[in-house]
């Protein structure tokens, strides 16, 4: 069989047989666990690619499997250490194999005397990434049936950018394809953590297929993704390709596109998609477009509480927003079917049937009984749920016997705002109980009922007609229900709401704040809080109005790449898409964004500045009293707001500070920068040999910095200290620990910010941990995988794995995007 026959042949390689590991063939140095498909394959008659198995071949062992999707062939054979002859197994490998194929590698690698007699291509270039490329172009002029083009010269003379260094990721030499401009170009979007040092490889070599020089690097799979690279991504062509799965490329990291994503179980699985695509394999990837970014975004259902509001998103989590006092709007991990938030509690049921509550728990109100449930409701003092098996049970206040469900088969129960409760019977029947008072809240009517809410004086419910009534307190017409046909009511405090069968919301009663004016739209749920409303439209975004002093109408949404804590009640952050958007305090106007796309935002005390897609820094804020807001021109890789001054690392890698300069402040030192952090009174900043240096205010030791190789710095507020990252991941402060700011802790971090008295880090599985002060809230980690972490003053934000933002501690409940 001629080659070109087996390359157009796209047959599957034997890749998924359960093969031995040649263990003569292993070197201690080069990683080849679970490529034994391809290193241990029968070759009989096979096209053999012959390539280095020591550390210094390790980027042509991937090149080789790569190579083998491309001609069809499982048959890589093991050359051995340079310098030592080829083991027996794999020369009797490839002795069975046909008489032609490929070299990877130079002759140092592979000496002509391990392949004698044999008339084979060698692929062997100056750098292991020149290589690599090589064998891309050999692929694309296999399937278009001509010579391949080598002429393209790589642009030796390009640097790679400084934000995209990464601890244990080899990159130099990779400048041609990283720092590329990508103007109109195939992008190739690649992650750049260790775990995805292989990917980088096999996306050079499809670069050589594609015949683009764009390959974007993603940043670590837990962390940001580099702002010049996010640059870079936009410029490039809609389409193109994604190595690695979502664990190594999120879907938010791609903003959106619809790419071919090539990602297999394993690198080796990765690096084979990637060659059979190139061969012309079409059926190797999936489409991105399938991936969506919805579980962001979307929610299954809302629950309106008094003061805070939780939703279950598409993808099960459980996510409270709003007023966190006692805890109540820190949902746990795990798998949620449904949520209610209380009066300063909240619980929900597990995927397992399990209840959990969590947030203030006097009286008992938060302590769930054990037990399968199928529904769980949260009121003011009290909880109630449904069981597996159809009895209530109640738990909490019971000062009014609100707490003492009656005996019976029950569909749903739902706790009310005060001193008693309601629910459905198996027969329909709607019956409530507690304290009555005098308006009779806790007398149900006769008839059939399908739903009833229990709300602080009034109760309403559907009737099996589709009715909606209410009964109880009345002021304001809260429990004068309207006229139609309804799926779903709601009491809350002082109002109602309900969707109609035409998925139209309404609500009626106290209309404060504009908590009844229900927005237009279809929704499958709806929720009365205390002073807001929630409902969950019928694409699955959730939607409040109302009273929002803690941010309780400000319903999560997703798709954001990066996050800034500011220190005056506000935040900002990058979304998917390049916009900008701040939220929370705007007494000097610092939370008005301009238009236009931006790579990158920090968030000051009175202002906030950004990077434009273009590289220039715009700053914006009445509260510019030393022009901390007069951001200088030119070309800019970020940016960071202080207290009053503002610093930046200029395309070149200067560093520029501007603004307040009483201490010294804005003084940089001469030099190189990767990147530059501006706190409260002083500044600091990671030099391009990985040292860092602080200058301006040096009280309580704040701007001495340790010796050693850091990726990263942050500058503290108040707290008069700096808290970086090293090379190795440890995280490091210094400075004053009066309320134990700086006593990082242990283990491998991807990240850290100084606030004021408190501090944050994303770790390098992605989880976050604050430390320092916590009378706010501020070091209360939310559960779940986190990109990047902000810590301020007395609140703190993340943004999460799936591109959404969360927010904690004081104001932070008002502060959630």
């Amino acid at each position: 069989m001629s080659m070109r026959r087996v390359l157009l042949a796209a047959v599957a390689p034997a890749a998924l047989l359960a093969l031995p590991t040649v263990v003569s063939a292993q070197s201690a140095d080069a990683y080849l666990d679970g490529a034994e498909p391809w290193t241990a394959s029968d070759c009989t008659e096979d096209v053999p690619i012959v390539v280095g198995s020591d550390a210094e071949a390790q980027s042509d062992i991937y090149s080789a499997i790569t190579l083998a999707g491309v001609v069809d062939t499982d048959c890589v054979v093991l050359a051995g250490h340079r310098g030592v002859d080829m083991s027996a197994d794999q020369r009797e490998r490839l002795d069975a194999a046909a008489a032609d194929g490929y070299v990877l590698g130079g002759t140092a690698a592979v000496p002509e005397a391990k392949v004698a007699g044999r008339d084979m291509t060698r692929f062997g270039a100056g750098t292991r990434w020149e290589t690599a490329h090589l064998v891309g172009i050999e692929a694309r002029a296999l399937v278009e049936g001509e010579d391949p083009d080598t002429s393209s010269v790589p642009d030796t003379m390009l640097a790679a950018p400084p934000d995209v260094q990464q601890p244990g990721v080899y990159l130099n030499g990779a400048e041609p394809w990283i720092a590329s401009d990508c103007t109109g170009d195939v992008p190739i979007v690649v992650g750049s953590d260790a775990q995805a040092q292989s990917d980088i490889y096999s996306a050079i070599t499809l670069a050589g297929v594609v015949g683009t020089d764009c390959v974007v690097l993603v940043g670590p799979r837990e962390g940001p993704m580099p702002a010049s690279q996010r640059v870079r991504l936009r410029a490039a062509e809609a389409g193109g390709y994604v190595l690695g799965g979502n664990a190594a490329v999120p879907t938010v990291k791609i903003a959106g596109r619809d790419m071919t994503r090539l990602g297999g179980a394993t690198r080796w699985a990765t690096a084979q998609l990637v060659g059979r695509r190139a061969g012309g394999d079409t059926t190797a990837g999936v489409s991105t477009a399938t991936e969506g970014t919805g579980a962001a975004a979307q929610f299954t259902e809302v629950s309106a509480g008094n003061l805070h509001s939780c939703g279950v998103r598409a993808d099960g989590s459980a996510v409270c927003w709003g007023n966190n006092a006692d805890g109540r709007a820190v949902a746990p991990s795990g798998e949620f079917v449904s949520v209610s938030a209380g009066g300063g509690h909240s619980c929900g049921v597990r995927a397992d049937g399990s209840a959990v509550c969590w947030g203030n728990n006097a009286d008992g109100r938060a302590v769930a009984p054990s037990g399968e449930f199928v529904s769980v409701s949260a009121g003011a003092g009290h909880s109630c749920g449904v069981r597996a098996d159809g009895s209530a049970v109640c738990w909490g206040n019971n000062a009014d016997g609100q707490a003492v469900a009656p005996s019976g088969e029950f569909v749903s129960v739902s706790a009310g705002w005060s001193h008693y409760s309601c629910g459905v019977r198996a027969d329909g029947s709607a019956v409530c109980w507690g304290d009555n008072y005098a308006d009779g809240r806790a007398v149900a009517p006769s008839g059939e009922f399908v739903s009833v809410s229990a709300g602080a004086g009034h109760s309403c419910g559907v009737r099996a007609d589709g009715s909606a009534v209410c009964w109880g307190d009345n002021a304001d017409g809260r429990a004068v229900a309207p006229s139609g046909e309804f799926v779903s009511v709601s009491a809350g405090r002082t109002h109602s709401c309900g969707v109609r069968a035409d998925g139209s919301a309404v609500c009626w009663g106290d209309n404060a704040d504009g908590r009844a004016v229900a927005p237009s739209g279809e929704f499958v749920s709806v929720s009365a809080g205390g002073g807001h409303s929630c409902g969950v439209r019928a694409d699955g975004s959730a939607v409040c109005w109302g009273f929002n002093y803690y941010g309780q109408v400000v319903a999560p949404s997703g798709g954001f790449v990066s996050v800034s804590a500011g220190g005056l009640g506000h935040s900002c952050g990058v979304r998917a898409d390049g916009s900008a958007v701040c939220w929370g305090d705007n007494k000097y106007e610092h939370t008005d964004v301009p238009s236009g796309e931006f790579v990158s935002v920090s968030a000051g005390l009175g202002h906030s500045c950004g990077v434009r897609a273009g590289g220039s820094v715009v700053c914006w804020g009445s509260g510019n009293r030393l022009g901390e807001a007069d951001a200088p021109p030119g070309e800019f890789v970020s940016v960071s707001a202080g207290l009053l001054h503002s610093c930046g690392v200029r395309a070149g890698g200067s560093v520029v500070c501007w603004g307040d300069n009483r201490l010294s402040q804005t003084d940089v030192p001469s030099g190189e920068f990767v990147s530059v952090s501006a706190g409260r009174t002083h500044s600091c900043g990671v030099r391009a040999d990985g040292s860092v240096v602080c200058w301006g205010n040096r009280r309580d030791g704040r701007a001495d910095a340790p010796s050693g190789e850091f990726v990263s710095v942050s500058a503290g507020w108040k707290g008069a200290y700096s808290c970086g990252v090293r090379a190795d991941g440890s995280a490091v402060c210094w400075g004053s620990n009066a309320d134990g700011q700086a006593d990082a802790p242990s283990g491998r971090f991807a990240s850290v910010s100084a606030g004021d008295f408190h501090s944050c880090g994303v770790r390098a599985d992605g989880s976050v941990v604050c430390w320092g002060d916590n009378y706010y809230g501020q070091a209360d980690v939310p559960s779940g995988k986190f990109l990047s972490v902000s810590a301020s003053s007395d609140h703190s934000c993340g943004v999460r794995a799936d591109g959404s933002v969360v927010c904690w501690g004081y104001v932070a409940a008002r502060l959630t995007a």
